[in-house]
């Protein structure tokens, strides 16, 4: 199966200039779904834009197929009527949920939604079809189109082509953004198991969170008591746990929790304790910990909680 955005850079590659105008009338005529704006247009402008000349060049083309495009739309789909959408909309995977979407936002906030859509997937072709409908004056929604699209093409192609420039603040940011992205998946990779065990145990707590949340607005001060039972009841536990199995078994726990959180020091070389002195220390610390978050939960007052039940 052919990859389409493959496909559509290589398209981009061979004809330049001439397939960004064709792209973006595709894209913005909803005859292309599959390869949005915010992947095609950065990689365009990094191959094609390498000044000032080719920036605006590159816009002025991006932003004359878009709005070529919406203009395709507005008479073709919206002055049409709703005829021309019943017959072909299927062919352009246009759904009667995504209809209603455009008229709901352009019906709600007006004709400057023309230009505020460019910014949006989607929608950014959509908008077109409840314009035309509502005969909006063509002039202004020409303008209103390629004002937007203007916008919003030159700030991805500043955004590709300044990330590309050594020294720019765009490239320091990207720059900085990869080095913590990388630290991340180092992160993750070394310590695989406790990420692991942090992910099912924050789904878990959102799925019972959102399972009961009319029980927690109606019961704002009951929810409270229970989740401070469960944090003193988890803590409690975990904190007797690594006391009791230093006493116990403190080769086999300090490489289990070792395993887990895949750090050998452990507290080991940085405070010169032995494998039994870790488990205690930590077990003292989550205690300890435990204790301060459950006393001062208990502090905590409700009041937002209880006003956020009585809406309803």
């Amino acid at each position: 199966m052919a990859d389409p955005v493959g496909t559509t850079n290589s398209f981009i590659q061979q004809y330049g200039l001439l397939a960004v105008f064709v792209y973006m009338f595709l894209e913005s005529g909803l005859l292309l779904h599959f390869v949005p704006s915010e992947v095609v247009l950065p990689f365009a402008a990094a191959l094609l834009v390498h000044g000032p000349v080719s920036f605006v060049v590159f816009v002025a083309v991006a932003t004359a197929g878009g709005t070529a495009g919406s203009v395709f739309v507005y008479y073709v789909f919206g002055r049409g009527g709703e005829y021309v959408l019943e017959r072909y909309g299927t062919y352009l995977h246009l759904t009667p949920a995504d209809l209603e979407r455009g008229r709901r936002v352009f019906h709600r906030w007006g004709e400057g939604t023309v230009f505020f859509c460019r910014f949006l997937p989607v929608l950014r072709a959509l908008i077109s079809i409840p314009a035309g409908i509502a005969e909006m004056d063509v002039r202004r929604f020409v303008l209103y189109t390629a004002s937007g699209t203007a916008v919003f093409v030159s700030a991805l192609t500043y955004l590709a082509y300044a990330g590309t420039q050594a020294g720019t603040p765009v490239h320091r940011a990207l720059a900085a953004l990869v080095a913590v992205l990388t630290l991340d998946v180092q992160y993750v990779r070394s310590h695989f198991p406790v990420v692991l065990m942090g992910v099912v145990a924050s789904v878990v707590v959102l799925v019972v969170v959102w399972t009961h949340r009319e029980w927690i607005r109606a019961n704002p001060l009951a929810a409270k008591a229970a989740l401070l039972r469960v944090v003193g009841i988890v803590g409690t536990v975990l904190g007797l746990l690594f006391i009791t199995s230093a006493m116990s078994v403190p080769v086999a726990a300090y490489s289990l929790v070792t395993w887990i959180w895949n750090d050998p020091r452990f507290f080991v070389t940085d405070l010169g304790l032995s494998p039994q002195g870790a488990l205690v220390v930590t077990g003292v610390g989550v205690l300890f910990v435990t204790l301060v978050v459950y006393e001062g939960g208990k502090r905590i007052p409700v009041d937002v909680a209880s006003r956020i039940g009585s809406r309803d």
